[in-house]
């Protein structure tokens, strides 16, 4: 007769499996967290642009950056409805970037602040016909490239 050795017990299934999410994982931190991110970098862009009087788009990989690392950071998570909440952020930030410097330059034009002209624009529902008017087509290359940086910062391997 052969010995057969017994047969192992079942492993357990690991949680990506089974729905349920890791331990520590937040989405509702991670949104909040590139709510946030985004927030900020899209001050910190419209005072670059407005002290410096240029546009930069490759402050919109800086931001998408900024959010993929809080998303990160925050949400302590690597699947795709992180990465994709961090491209919404980032996207959300660079619009907001642009919007914001585009009425500093018109309030400063028409001798309004520039929470005057936004309040205006949002009164009149004028917001997005503004970000479209003072769009280029370049501006939508580094959107991508800032989507494609928040996503990188989510998706990256946990160990590094």
């Amino acid at each position: 007769m052969d010995y057969q050795p017994p047969p192992l017990p079942p492993t357990p299934l690991p949680y990506a499996t089974t729905g349920a999410p890791p331990p520590g994982e937040s989405l509702n931190l991670a949104m909040l967290a590139g709510a946030v991110a985004a927030a900020l970098g899209a001050v910190a862009w419209a005072t670059l642009t407005v002290v410096t009087d240029r546009r930069f788009g490759v402050a919109a990989i800086a931001v998408g950056a900024l959010v993929g690392y809080a998303v990160h950071r925050f949400g302590r998570g690597t699947s795709m409805k992180f990465a994709v909440a961090a491209a919404f952020w980032a996207v959300v930030g660079c619009a907001a970037g642009n919007l914001l410097s585009t009425c500093y330059v018109v309030g400063k034009l028409v001798n309004l602040g520039t929470f005057e002209v936004l309040q205006l624009l949002l009164r009149k529902g004028a917001l997005f016909d503004a970000l479209r008017e003072t769009s280029s087509a370049m501006d939508v290359v580094f959107y991508i490239f800032a989507v494609v940086q928040a996503f990188r910062f989510v998706r990256r391997d946990p160990a590094l």
